[in-house]
């Protein structure tokens, strides 16, 4: 692989177009064995669309190494065990995310003292971006109708803890970082609104 440590991808587009497929991929890379052609590192996944699909991942798994080696009960035990370098998290609200990020460093320490978490991805960034949204307008709402002392800030965005959280991580462990995100704006190739373009315009705030 040409990535390296510290590396952000974003794999943008609209439903469909293989975003998770390539995650999988790339996750793939980093749980297999150093002589399979893998980094045999730990993967951290949110998957905060909750598609994430395990057997799909076995499967990927399994054709990648009939690829490298013939496939009998000795290769066959390299599958579970490349499996458990996979962590996985469901959060329900970029609150819930931002906080799991912030907490990967303790986690590591406790729970994976001998290994090095290479690979952190979100699948996808866009999950909770109509809810933050509800919330923001909310709030400001809120702030606007009552004593700014009862409502917190409206400016607090919720997408930005998220940000925060992964610029923290990244710099005190330097993973590639995978972001997927959804194309919510169709774009022409002048860069204005197009309903039939095939490019979509990036929607949250970039990263880093």
């Amino acid at each position: 692989s040409s990535l390296r440590r510290g590396d952000i991808l974003g794999i943008h587009g609209p439903s469909g177009s293989g975003k998770t497929h390539l995650l999988y991929y790339l996750i793939c890379s980093c749980i297999l064995p150093l002589h399979i052609g893998g980094w045999n590192k730990v993967a951290v996944v949110f998957d905060a669309d909750a598609t994430f699909d395990i057997n799909r991942l076995q499967t990927i798994l399994r054709r990648r190494l009939a690829q490298q080696v013939p496939l009998d009960s000795t290769s066959g035990r390299l599958i579970p065990s490349a499996l458990r370098n996979v962590h996985i998290y469901r959060p329900k609200s970029s609150l819930q995310l931002a906080s799991g990020i912030a907490n990967l460093s303790s986690h590591h320490a406790s729970n994976l003292p001998t290994s090095e978490i290479a690979l952190i991805a979100i699948d996808s960034l866009s999950a909770f971006h109509w809810s933050d949204r509800f919330m923001a307008e909310q709030l400001h709402a809120a702030h606007l109708a009552g004593p700014a002392s009862l409502f917190p800030n409206p400016a607090i965005n919720p997408f930005q803890t998220v940000l925060t959280a992964l610029r923290s991580f990244r710099r005190s462990h330097l993973p590639v970082t995978v972001l997927t995100n959804w194309g919510l704006n169709h774009i022409s190739a002048a860069g204005s609104l197009h309903a039939d373009s095939y490019l979509h315009g990036q929607h949250l705030q970039l990263f880093p």
